[in-house]
């Protein structure tokens, strides 16, 4: 009888606790898809900015991306959407962190260089690779580590040895 009780203590004890991980577990990876989120649309808005003003600025009569003073101009455009990458990266995977950088950049020296036809798809194809990376990282816990099952499960071995070792020790 008394084996009885303590066993219904220990589940008892062992669904408050198991319960209340995966509360918090929940409750932080809502709270870091809505930091992610609000990152990912501040880039995109800067970027769509600076899009907007590099063309404002390249389409102006006499612009020379060879002239200092218009290439300042041109980075000037792009500032803030290169501060706000610096953020995304934090919650891109490691090894996306550089693709990504690489199209931002690529696509500021195509857009601030002279467009034709050929520049102007390079261009478009960067922007849609960019922001293929963004939507392929919004919701992906990848970049976290091992994931919330195998936690879970690493979780669930413990206790199991745990009372496992604690009935075999009673015996």
């Amino acid at each position: 009888m008394a084996v009885t009780i303590i066993v219904s203590l220990l589940n008892g004890l062992i669904g408050g606790i198991i319960g209340g991980i995966i509360n918090r577990n929940t409750q932080y990876r809502t709270w870091l898809l809505q930091q992610r989120s609000q990152a990912f649309a501040a880039f995109l808005n800067d970027f769509a900015i600076s899009q907007r003003t590099l063309r404002d600025v390249t389409n102006t009569n006499g612009y020379d991306f060879m002239n200092y003073d218009h290439r300042m101009q041109a980075f000037d455009a792009y500032k803030s959407t290169m501060i706000h990458s610096k953020i995304v990266r934090l919650y891109l995977p490691i090894d996306e962190r550089a693709t990504f950088t690489n199209k931002l950049e690529t696509a500021f020296m195509l857009q601030s260089a002279p467009f034709d036809k050929v520049g102007r798809q390079l261009f478009d194809e960067n922007v849609k690779e960019i922001e293929d990376i963004l939507e392929r990282h919004l919701f992906s816990s990848r970049w976290m580590g091992i994931s919330y099952v195998e936690r879970m499960m690493m979780l669930i071995k413990t206790i199991h040895s745990f009372i496992v070792n604690s009935i075999d020790r009673k015996k």
